[in-house]
């Protein structure tokens, strides 16, 4: 449980450098910073809060948080020769890999936390309710888990991993997986999105389509998020070992 602790608190400082999380935390408090300027004047406050929700800290904000940790977490420690210290104990390698996981997951959270509760006040300003943000932070914690279960493999593996991310998220994400309904379910965010969904009373018709053949549900996005973990450990521990990441 030291190590655990030890390599996951090693993580998590490394990610929360003061340069990486500036530029992060100004692109997650974006959509409040909308929603505080025009939200007042806009004809329907709760529908413009929860576009931007939807549609710029869910679908874009929130992933590139989660790409930028996950793909630097094992990647950078790779690259910079930094796992053969956390090697040199007999270790099991599924610590290291379950480590760095929740240290990657919990800088997400923090980072993406802040925009979450940013726009919490803010929608709960401009629309009198602040039930606005509860949906958002569910999605939130389902994103992370599925985002840094895939991406910390990808880190791992290519030196690009963040650029492959990016083309993930806006290519594979907003564009094919939008146009071809089939291909939804291999869409991260709409996992996210689904657990979002699932926490609405009525969600508007225009998010429910945004899922494709995805279906709304807390249960069943958190199960999928368990699934990715489970399968991103096995995977990135058998890639330490068959490396042989400790010279």
């Amino acid at each position: 449980m030291k190590a655990f602790l030890a390599i996951g608190v090693f993580t998590l400082r490394k990610l929360m450098g003061r340069r990486r999380v500036t530029g992060l935390l100004l692109l997650t408090v974006l959509p409040a910073i909308i929603v505080a300027l025009v939200g007042k004047s806009a004809g329907d406050p709760e529908q413009l809060t929860r576009g931007l929700t939807v549609g710029v800290l869910l679908a874009v904000a929130i992933p590139v948080v989660a790409l930028v940790n996950s793909s630097a977490a094992l990647g950078d420690q790779r690259r910079e020769h930094l796992l053969p210290y956390m090697t040199l104990k007999p270790l099991p390698r599924s610590v290291i890999v379950g480590a760095v996981l929740a240290g990657s997951v919990l800088a997400t959270l923090a980072i993406g936390g802040a925009g979450v509760a940013a726009l919490w006040l803010a929608g709960g300003w401009v629309t009198g309710s602040w039930t606005v943000g509860w949906p958002a932070a569910v999605a939130l914690i389902v994103s992370a888990l599925s985002y840094g279960a895939v991406f910390i493999p990808v880190g791992y593996l290519f030196r690009r991993g963040t650029l492959i991310g990016l083309i993930y998220i806006f290519f594979w994400e907003a564009i094919l997986a939008s146009a071809v309904p089939t291909l939804a379910t291999s869409s991260l965010w709409r996992i996210g999105l689904a657990a979002y969904l699932g926490l609405l009373a009525e969600p508007a018709k225009e998010f429910v389509d945004l899922l494709g053949t995805v279906q709304p549900g807390v249960g069943g996005a958190f199960v999928k998020a368990g699934v990715l973990v489970v399968v991103s450990v096995l995977l990135t521990t058998w890639l330490l070992r068959s490396r042989d990441q400790v010279i």
